[in-house]
């Protein structure tokens, strides 16, 4: 049950993100190369979605690529609650 209400939320989350994709680029000359995908990612669609630019955008040169966002407004509230101390300290991690 827990593993296909995660695969659930997955897939509406890769569908929520690709339907934004696809309306963000609609306008948007063909990108060159990888470098280009991520620097329309970290510029214009992470500043229309979250009202900023990414923090760090940083590569090893072999396909890996990873986004700092500092102030993650989505999260923030969450990592700053009370609330969820009690239920973290008693997670079960595997």
């Amino acid at each position: 049950e827990n593993g296909r209400c995660i695969t659930k939320l997955e897939n509406m989350g890769f569908r929520v993100g690709q339907g934004l994709i696809e309306r963000f680029t609609k306008d948007t000359a063909r990108f060159k190369d990888e470098l280009d995908i991520m620097k329309f990612i970290c510029k214009d669609f992470w500043t229309t979605v979250f009202k900023k630019q990414i923090d760090n955008l940083r590569t090893n040169h072999q396909g890996i690529y990873v986004l700092q966002d500092n102030k993650f407004r989505l999260l923030t509230q969450l990592s700053a609650g009370k609330q969820y101390l009690e239920h973290a300290s008693k997670a079960n991690f595997r």
